[in-house]
């Protein structure tokens, strides 16, 4: 069955398929391909198992676009220590080009190469849209991925605002329970807010008023699912945590999307 993202990146334009790898790092201070989109996309998802290994410190993560014969770097994002130790897994988003296909690179910072092998998945999606700028931003940022047992938890990072804007979004998070030998299926959790981030000369900052609180709600099993947003260099984060009491056979998806409201 087919993830959310694979179904939004053919709805809009994209193959459909995530490209996974399983790559031994065995260089550093040298890029290290991760693998090249299966199809197009204006927006492009990595996810990466990185394990907390420090190996990972400081690492680059490079987004090159392909487009009428030419690849050229478009985005690039670094990984601080802190990033590295929060969670075992990692994501990075990038966007903005209409690209024809979507190259992922790594550099790793340091003199040591991870212990094992880096499980990644690589998928592009979305549309060019024609408009005149300014005004409510057009695409919905999201994240969707599948946690295993008590307490999971990841910071997701989302390309946005664009720079010099300021924007407004409704930020989601759900999770529901997909499978279980003790939790019950099916289990919800939902939470809703708004938020506005600025992006001055590429530096993003969440705005300090908080435009509404998270209106939330949970069956028992998931009730103690923990979210909050903030910001990473150049890049908007929301941040969650399951709940410490689930078993360790429960699987639990998880969806974060960033609706644009306005932009100026």
């Amino acid at each position: 069955m087919p993830s959310a993202l694979e179904e939004v990146s053919r709805a809009t334009g994209g193959g459909g398929v995530a490209v996974v790898g399983n790559t031994n790092l065995t260089q550093t201070k040298t890029p290290i391909s991760l693998g090249k989109t299966s199809g197009p996309g204006t927006n492009v998802f990595l996810y990466l198992n990185t394990e907390k290994d420090p190996a990972y410190n400081g690492a680059t993560i490079q987004f090159y676009v392909n487009m009428q014969g030419f690849k050229v770097l478009w985005d690039e994002l670094t990984f601080s220590a802190a990033d590295i130790a929060a969670q075992t897994n990692t994501v990075a988003l990038t966007g903005g080009a209409a690209a024809e296909a979507w190259e992922v690179y790594i550099i790793l910072a340091g003199s040591a190469v991870p212990k094992a092998p880096l499980r990644t998945s690589l998928i592009a999606f979305g549309v060019e849209i024609e408009g005149g700028a300014g005004g409510t931003p057009s695409g919905n940022l999201t994240f969707q991925g599948t946690f295993v047992g008590p307490g999971a938890g990841m910071t997701v990072g989302f390309n946005a605002p664009g720079l010099n804007d300021s924007t407004t979004y409704a930020v989601t998070v759900m999770a529901r329970v997909q499978s279980s030998a003790v939790d019950p299926v099916g289990a919800t959790f939902s939470s809703e807010a708004v938020f506005a981030w600025e992006n001055v000369a590429g530096i993003v900052s969440l705005v300090p008023v908080i435009l509404s609180a998270p209106n939330t709600s949970s069956d028992a099993a998931l009730a103690a699912t923990a979210t909050s947003v903030g910001a990473t260099g150049g890049q908007a984060t929301v941040t969650f945590a399951l709940p410490g009491t689930l078993d360790p056979t429960t699987h639990t998806e998880v969806t974060i999307e960033l609706i644009p409201l306005g932009s100026v």
